[in-house]
């Protein structure tokens, strides 16, 4: 169900240590480094594992219409890196009571 792929999943948090100052708002693409992918490892194997599997058709769908959060964190520092990776990885679980708030 690509168009509501962006609504049932949470997105990619990512740390870097560098991204440029000033990105073009029109730019198709920048240059991170130390790239590291924190919280959404499964995501990204899904994302790339349907792409791989896709038939060009689907592929340009997937081009247009899917979508993806992405949380770029620029950290240079290791024990906050550590405590982001803990904490964006502990979540509480949910239970049938948690969704009364819905009706």
């Amino acid at each position: 169900e690509i168009p509501y792929f962006w609504y049932f999943n949470n997105g990619i948090t990512a740390l870097t240590n560098y991204i440029p100052d000033r990105i073009n708002p029109t730019a198709k693409s920048i240059t991170v480094s130390g790239f590291q992918v924190i919280n959404g490892a499964q995501t990204v194997y899904s994302v790339y594992k349907s792409y791989k599997e896709a038939k060009p058709r689907d592929r340009r769908i997937m081009n247009n219409e899917a979508l993806l959060t992405l949380r770029l964190l620029v950290v240079n520092s290791e024990d906050l890196s550590l405590k982001i990776t803990r904490f964006t990885n502990s979540q509480n679980p949910m239970e049938d009571r948690d969704f009364w708030a819905n009706d």
